[in-house]
């Protein structure tokens, strides 16, 4: 299984794909000065409730537009899934070319938008 993860201003939005169908979605807030260890303990308290094995989860793909809580759900993935992420960000080659000056300044949100829309 591949989990989706979106780290958005307001809320972190999780989600199950098994191949290309997408399964159970959680969201929750954001929390802005949750540790790593917050983080991961509650991601194990998610897929246990849904009756998901993290040993299921054999990548992970996250999204942010919040930097600060990147390493700390990244550092989360690590301890308690036992996967790296991959981050997406303007370097990520998703087949859509970025035009502006300086992309490092688009948001990986859009990033990703703009990829499933072209695909």
């Amino acid at each position: 299984m591949l989990l989706a993860i979106d780290i958005g201003n307001t809320n972190i939005t999780l989600g199950l794909y098994d191949k290309e169908k997408l399964g159970p979605c959680w969201r929750c807030a954001t929390g802005y000065e949750n540790l790593a260890d917050e983080h991961g303990a509650l991601m194990l308290k998610i897929f246990s409730h849904a009756g998901i094995p993290v040993e299921k989860i054999q990548a992970i793909a996250m999204a942010s537009v919040v930097p600060h809580v990147t390493g700390a759900v990244a550092e989360a993935c690590r301890r308690f899934l036992s996967c790296e992420p991959m981050i997406v960000d303007a370097s990520v080659k998703t087949g859509v070319q970025i035009l502006y000056d300086d992309p490092s300044q688009v948001g990986a949100d859009r990033i990703v938008d703009a990829a499933a829309a072209y695909k």
